[in-house]
């Protein structure tokens, strides 16, 4: 897992999304190293939380376009995203982001299974589905609008729309923003916290708060036979060889 690398620090694990021009994004082998790591941390008594970083300047573009246009059958894909998916869905330990930079398509809605979200003032949050020739997927169908609003979701999805770390966090998707310098001080010191708080009381607020973890997941299983459909038609492959050789531009070596 050496573009996930996984570090347990204290009570808490740590995993670095280590993204590079040669792998900019998920792949399909990284969706179920990480759903593994989340499983691990939820049975395993010592450890309280994870953490998600990026790299400097770039949290998640998302998945590895290049990866999966025409690579892997797709009923495969859709069998490891979901896997993924439900792990997060599942998780019985609380998951922080720390994110530095864009958080994109994935890198965005996934962050609706998070429990805190720091970012820095540099950080900006798209997930333009439409664009792409896609639609929305990890539950964010439902969990966004929830979040936001019908119509800054619809926004976001349909029409190309960001949001600074600011407005973010005033929607309700990031926990609060912080300086660059500050963001991994305040991330483990966040699931410090935690680690010191009573597992029971902690445990047992968390699943109060939460939504519906069944609704979640029939949700998300919707999304991905809509996204599977879309991902075969040949515009949407087009669409997305383009996209491809924009996120590796957007990393440097």
């Amino acid at each position: 897992m050496d573009h996930f690398v996984l570090e347990r620090v204290d009570c808490f694990q740590c995993i670095t999304m280590n993204w590079s021009q040669a792998r900019p994004g998920f792949q399909p082998d990284s969706f179920d190293a990480v759903a593994t790591a989340i499983r691990s941390a939820d049975s395993n008594p010592d450890v309280a939380c994870t953490i998600f970083f990026g790299v400097p300047r770039c949290f998640c573009l998302g998945t590895d376009v290049a990866a999966f246009i025409g690579q892997y059958p797709l009923d495969s894909l859709s069998a490891v995203v979901g896997r993924f998916f439900a792990s997060l869905i599942a998780a019985r330990k609380p998951l922080i982001a720390a994110v530095d930079g864009p958080a994109v398509g994935l890198g965005m809605t996934m962050l609706g299974h998070f429990d805190v979200v720091f970012a820095t003032p540099a950080s900006v949050f798209k997930a333009p589905f439409v664009d792409w020739g896609l639609s929305p997927e990890a539950a964010s169908s439902l969990l966004l609008p929830e979040t936001v609003g019908y119509r800054k979701a619809f926004e976001l999805f349909c029409l190309g729309g960001e949001l600074t770390a600011e407005e973010a966090a005033r929607l309700g998707i990031v926990t609060r923003v912080v300086a660059h310098e500050d963001l991994e001080v305040a991330a483990t010191d966040a699931a410090r916290r935690l680690g010191r708080a009573p597992k029971r009381a902690l445990a047992t607020t968390r699943e109060l708060l939460r939504r519906d973890r069944n609704k979640l997941g029939k949700r998300a299983a919707t999304e991905i036979a809509a996204f599977q459909e879309l991902l075969a038609e040949q515009q949407t492959q087009k669409r997305l060889r383009v996209m491809a050789r924009a996120t590796r531009m957007a990393l440097t070596a």
